[in-house]
């Protein structure tokens, strides 16, 4: 079948320019067909704001704790470790990526919803940790942000194999209590 593209620009002549065009007959991780793959989940941390909601799509049903979307969800595939257990981290702000008011969800295979957040602040980092995934099966992450435009951008994704300190399994052990004090703002009740 042929199939044809149109391209235009509002109704002013000023804003009249030339442009690039780009066509590609694979699916990216704008669908979760194509997921991005995160082969290995202990310790993953991808590249700082090395993932973006520009210009995504929406697909799927909104999760039940956004507030809106699917807007411009981005999607990501990993199988669960032993462990059972997963810790997923989105960062924004600063070099983490411009991506504001983030939302983030946890999806099984059959895309039944397992967990989601959404964004405390403009610019924070959410997070989500789940216990009782079957290893060896796989999942999905959704990653998208609030319904306007002006809030795309790049963000950071983590992911591990591990419950953070947000659950009692997850609490941080202290073998030396002599004088012992964390660095400075090391620990956050942020999400």
């Amino acid at each position: 079948e042929w199939y044809y593209l149109s391209v235009d620009n509002l109704n002013n002549t000023g804003y009249r320019g030339s442009f690039t065009l780009c066509m590609d007959d694979t699916v990216d991780y704008d669908f979760h067909e194509a997921a991005h793959l995160i082969p290995d989940i202990v310790d993953y941390c991808s590249a700082h704001a090395e993932f973006t909601t520009l210009g995504a799509s929406a697909d799927h049903v909104r999760p039940t704790c956004w507030p809106n979307g699917p807007n411009f969800n981005r999607w990501f595939l990993f199988q669960a470790t032993a462990t059972g257990d997963v810790t997923i981290t989105l960062m924004t702000g600063g070099t983490e990526g411009s991506l504001r008011y983030p939302l983030l969800a946890l999806w099984d295979t059959t895309l039944a919803e397992l967990a989601c957040k959404r964004w405390v602040t403009e610019y924070g980092d959410i997070e989500i940790t789940y216990s009782g995934l079957t290893p060896g099966d796989w999942y999905y992450v959704s990653i998208d942000n609030s319904n306007n435009t002006a809030y795309w951008g790049p963000f950071t994704l983590c992911i591990d194999d591990e419950i953070s300190y947000d659950y009692f399994a997850g609490a941080i052990a202290f073998t030396d209590l002599d004088g012992w004090c964390s660095d400075y703002a090391t620990y956050t009740t942020l999400s």
